[in-house]
């Protein structure tokens, strides 16, 4: 169970064992995570005692902010062997992984396209996206570099933009920290929001999330969750982003709050536009998809992919990395 309580309406207290928001109470040992912000009314003596218990996630006004990690659901979930072949599988197998990673997400790239946006779009630029994609496809398997990797995905993510343009000509450029207009608020929440999820998946499944393939493992940052990110991000975050902006780009004060940081002109959600993104977030969350034959939600196949690298890395099965429209 994750429990929602962003917001500055919302107050969370801890009781006996249990995780009191607005009245409603949840036992802590269901409870998986906590979403909270600086906004959410809180005790410091309570966001401790929950905070040492289970998973707590602080999003702020562009997205995650912070993630506090218990010490008794790390024990429990990690492994020492698991996080020993996961390091030997980074040092022999690196580029191997990361190019399905790689295989997977241009596979998505391309079937949000095919089966959402080419009907919005002319015959030429359905052909131009075909061919960059089958370019891009091509390049990946002579490719023994993961920042050669990273640059073939980026260029298949500013295809795909290029063709929300041609759809929405106000549909920007991506900007971040932080965003500038009202879609990539949107966006950038979005991805927050699926970040937290595989870091969720990751922990669940045993892994060490700071041991990454297609990222770089650097200080300070969990970058295995940002390679599962990638695979899922075509369906959680461009296609549900694209759709709230259709909405939501008439009604700018309806949903969004314009700031200076730095000088730097910011746009964020306010309270009824992360409502909104919630929402459509959590809606495509729990749509069912078939893959490898098992069907499920989309929140299942991110554990699961997290459990097929681990059984991968313990020498069980070989990884599979999750395609759209690929069933078997």
């Amino acid at each position: 169970m994750r429990v929602w309580a962003v917001g500055r309406n919302h107050k969370v207290e801890y009781q006996g064992g249990k995780i009191v928001v607005d009245g409603e109470e949840y036992d802590i040992r269901n409870v998986e995570a906590i979403y909270i912000s600086p906004a959410t009314m809180i005790s410091h003596k309570d966001l401790a005692r929950i905070s040492g218990r289970t998973i707590v996630f602080m999003f702020g006004r562009y997205g995650l902010r912070n993630v506090m990690i218990p010490m008794r659901v790390s024990k429990g979930l990690w492994s020492g062997k698991v996080a020993i072949m996961q390091a030997k599988a980074w040092l022999e197998k690196r580029i191997e992984i990361a190019r399905k990673m790689e295989r997977a997400i241009i596979t998505n790239i391309h079937h949000i396209f095919k089966n959402t946006l080419r009907k919005y779009v002319d015959r030429e630029t359905r052909e131009k996206f075909y061919e960059t994609i089958r370019r891009i496809k091509q390049e990946i398997e002579n490719t023994e570099d993961t920042q050669r990797l990273m640059l073939l995905e980026a260029k298949a993510w500013k295809t795909l933009f290029g063709v929300f343009r041609r759809i929405m000509p106000t549909w920007p450029k991506r900007i971040r920290r932080p965003p500038g207009d009202p879609a990539n608020a949107i966006y950038s929440y979005l991805a927050s929001l699926l970040y937290a999820d595989c870091l969720l998946a990751t922990i669940n499944a045993g892994l060490d999330p700071s041991i990454s393939f297609i990222h770089e493992p650097e200080k300070h940052r969990f970058s295995l969750p940002l390679d599962i990110k990638d695979i899922y991000a075509p369906l959680l975050v461009a296609n549900p982003a694209f759709t709230i902006y259709k909405r939501a780009k008439d009604r700018v004060r309806d949903y969004f709050r314009e700031v200076r940081i730095r000088g730097k002109r910011g746009v964020y959600l306010n309270g009824y536009g992360r409502r909104l993104v919630m929402k459509t977030y959590m809606d495509y969350l729990a749509k069912e998809a078939t893959f490898l034959g098992r069907r499920m939600s989309i929140r299942s196949h991110i554990y699961w992919e997290c459990r097929r690298l681990r059984e991968h890395f313990l020498g069980e099965s070989e990884y599979v990395a999750f395609r759209l429209g690929e069933k078997h």
